[in-house]
């Protein structure tokens, strides 16, 4: 790296803040499925209140006030990510590409991956309570395809009950699964059906939302198989927004740092954040056995 230059000369601060928050907005996060504090810039750590049960009581000739036991996380931001490159005068001379434009879009890209990687591994983290944490489905190699997802689907209609049963809200909850999954539900009727959804699945890709469970898939859900067992593992996991929370500063901070002797500009991209999982009770963790080598793995490899 060249220098020294003095502060001036170096720094040209720019704020792409319309080319940043568009990529931004067409990158899928996983934190937009949990509690969200993003408005603490300039901090690095925020207290989360959960607030104590409360009891109807029946009314009597004066009011009885509770005593009402709340609770407190905190929630620290210890991950600093950043991506960042160099971009040559001659390079960007001889490309009839804008490469400033088209790497902004490939570090947002590689910023938001990070988060989801990281928030995946907060909920295979995840202790549920007892009971919400149980293999729901054997799926045979020689299951239709209907079957095989008719099998996967009732660990919605399980997960529906489990979150009812501890009095989660209704909405928004969600169901995060391997992308393997999917195929195995775009395999079933009850997704694909006009009798059953309007979402179109297999037009769009997109599985929509069932029982007021919304879909999501990400590829850094764990699909293994064991050749020992000779069998393919997977979790599924549903829950509420309030099971876990993510926090991070509101913007990513972008910045143009010129090189002279070098005749080249450095752009980095850079973000704090962090998450803290805070409610078991609205979390459930599923496991689904396969039979077999179901999707693969092995000659993969």
């Amino acid at each position: 790296m060249a220098g020294p230059y003095d502060t001036f000369s170096k720094f040209m601060n720019e704020v792409w803040s319309d080319e940043v928050k568009d990529q931004l907005d067409k990158q899928p996060t996983l934190a937009n499925s949990i509690a969200n504090e993003t408005d603490v810039v300039g901090s690095t750590k925020v207290n989360i209140i959960l607030t104590g049960a409360m009891t109807a009581k029946n009314m009597g000739d004066q009011l009885a006030p509770q005593v009402v036991t709340d609770s407190e996380v905190e929630l620290v931001l210890l991950k600093d990510k950043e991506v960042s490159y160099y971009v040559k005068d001659l390079r960007q001379l001889q490309s009839k590409y804008n490469l400033r434009s088209q790497r902004t879009k490939a570090m947002v890209k590689a910023l938001r991956s990070a988060q989801n990687t990281d928030i995946i591994a907060m909920f295979d983290a995840i202790v549920p309570i007892s009971g919400n944490d149980v293999a729901v489905a054997e799926i045979a190699t020689a299951d239709t395809e209907d079957t095989a997802g008719n099998k996967v689907f009732g660990a919605v209609r399980r997960g529906k009950t489990l979150l009812e049963l501890q009095d989660i809200p209704d909405s928004p909850r969600w169901m995060l699964q391997s992308p393997y999954v999917s195929e195995v539900l775009l395999g079933t009727e009850k997704v694909t059906s006009g009798d059953y959804t309007d979402d179109k699945p297999l037009v769009s890709g997109f599985l929509g939302s069932r029982m007021g469970i919304m879909f999501l898939e990400h590829k850094d859900m764990a699909v293994t198989y064991d050749e020992g067992e000779d069998e393919t593992t997977t979790e599924v996991y549903i829950y509420h927004p309030d099971a876990a929370v993510f926090g991070a500063w509101e913007t990513m901070a972008m910045e143009v740092s010129r090189e002279h002797l070098d005749k080249a500009f450095l752009i980095s991209g850079t973000q704090k954040y962090g998450y803290i999982a805070c409610r078991s009770e609205a979390f459930i963790k599923f496991t689904l056995t396969f039979e077999g080598d179901y999707f693969g793995l092995d000659e993969a490899e």
